[in-house]
């Protein structure tokens, strides 16, 4: 009964992921530019898009609590996770336009607590579930070096704005999720 309820909840969650994606296509109209603009942009003309935000917010901390807490993952990557959770909840709530400070501070913890959390829970299950450490090991390590490429440009060029990355971190993000659900249930059933 307990598995059946996890499996479905799995479920809701990995449909629930694609709202980001739906919040981003629907906020989307001609004036935003990928090389010029954040996503965040797409908030200040379409609340859609800050109640992705939310909700994807909400999906990650239940993936955590779910899906990561059946294995030991611990505690400083179960920190790390939370701590991506509630600050891309953050991120949706505090508007861009209205408070750009805090908004910053709020998805740039995000994507730092994220990228480490990754890491940090690859060394944690490395020896007990080889390819999930692998993968999440590799996912960081991609992920960083986006943010790294986007920094290089950005010396060179400081009105370029942060879609680009932020797009590529939370498709690659979104990809991890589905494989560590899928390699995780694959491997339970062994």
């Amino acid at each position: 009964m307990v598995e059946k309820l996890r499996i479905k909840i799995e479920k809701i969650l990995l449909i629930g992921l694609l709202i980001p994606i739906i919040g981003i296509a629907l906020s989307y109209y001609s004036n935003f530019n990928w090389i010029y603009d954040d996503l965040s942009f797409l908030g200040n003309v379409n609340p859609l898009f800050n109640i992705g935000l939310m909700a994807s917010g909400l999906i990650l901390f239940f993936f955590t609590k779910t899906t990561l807490t059946r294995i030991y993952i611990g505690a400083v990557a179960h920190f790390l996770m939370v701590t991506a959770s509630v600050s891309v909840i953050l991120t949706g709530l505090i508007r861009n336009k209205a408070n750009y400070p805090l908004h910053f501070a709020c998805a740039a913890c995000f994507f730092f607590a994220l990228a480490n959390a990754q890491l940090v829970l690859g060394k944690a299950i490395i020896k007990s579930k080889r390819s999930l450490g692998v993968f999440s090991i590799v996912v960081s390590i991609v992920n960083y070096i986006i943010w790294g490429i986007f920094f290089i440009a950005w010396i060179f060029d400081h009105s370029i704005g942060y879609a680009i990355p932020e797009l590529l971190y939370m498709i690659i993000t979104l990809v991890w999720i589905f494989v560590f659900i899928f390699i995780y249930n694959s491997e339970q059933k062994v």
